[in-house]
């Protein structure tokens, strides 16, 4: 049995060395010589340590082993590789959807960072005693917008960026229960929870929401007190 060693860690095992070249077309063939260079292995192409490889970007060490000693060897985690690479593509995926914003009041509004400071700024502003203040939706000209609709705006904005954020930490806390690499590589952001995580979620949702209208009726109780 071989051990196919990448970085000083065991990538897997073979009883079959799949030896390549580099053939003149540009694509690998089968290598029977006596001194090969490079290896397939699991469908990637390597340079075989030791030789000047066949042009790979990585290179593996071909070691001979038998099941004792392949025990002591430290192995590849596979799964810790799927949960960093799901990780990243389902961040992406959940900072883009916040990005691409909402809609209220029939028009849309992005949230980009800029634009999620410029509706922290109205309605901080619409605390601090302010009537309305100019903002735009997407495409549109700036426009007066009155206390009301500041607050209402900031709190649909405020649920779905709290919504998607929460989503995605119970997406990940659920996708760490997983133990095979397979299935963390399935995972699709929009998937239903399981009901331990979507009960979590629910939960941290439901406290997000009533902390909301806590400050919406505070702004009422203030209104109607200068009123």
């Amino acid at each position: 049995m071989y051990a196919i060693i990448r970085n000083n860690l065991v990538i897997g095992t073979t009883d079959e060395l799949n030896y390549i070249k580099l053939q003149d077309n540009g694509c690998y063939g089968q290598d029977k010589s006596s001194n090969p260079k490079g290896i397939a292995f699991m469908s990637v192409a390597y340079n075989i340590l030791g030789t000047n490889g066949i042009g790979c970007p990585e290179s593996v060490e071909i070691r001979e082993v038998d099941e004792e000693t392949l025990k002591q060897l430290p192995k590849f985690d596979y799964l810790g590789e799927a949960m960093d690479k799901k990780c990243i593509e389902l961040s992406a995926i959940c900072n883009k959807t916040i990005i691409d914003g909402i809609d209220y009041n029939g028009k849309h509004y992005s949230l980009t960072a800029a634009d999620q400071t410029n509706i922290d700024s109205m309605f901080n502003s619409i605390v601090l005693g302010a009537n309305s203040f100019p903002y735009h939706a997407d495409g549109e000209e700036c426009a007066v917008m009155d206390a009301k609709s500041i607050t209402e705006l900031y709190m649909v904005y405020k649920t779905h960026v709290t919504y998607h954020t929460t989503y995605f930490n119970m997406l990940k806390a659920q996708m760490k229960t997983y133990t095979e690499p397979s299935k963390v590589y399935s995972v699709q952001y929009g998937e239903e929870l399981n009901d331990t995580f979507k009960a979590k979620m629910n939960e941290m949702l439901t406290a997000a929401q009533e902390q909301m209208n806590n400050i919406v009726n505070k702004l009422d109780g203030a209104s109607n007190v200068s009123k």
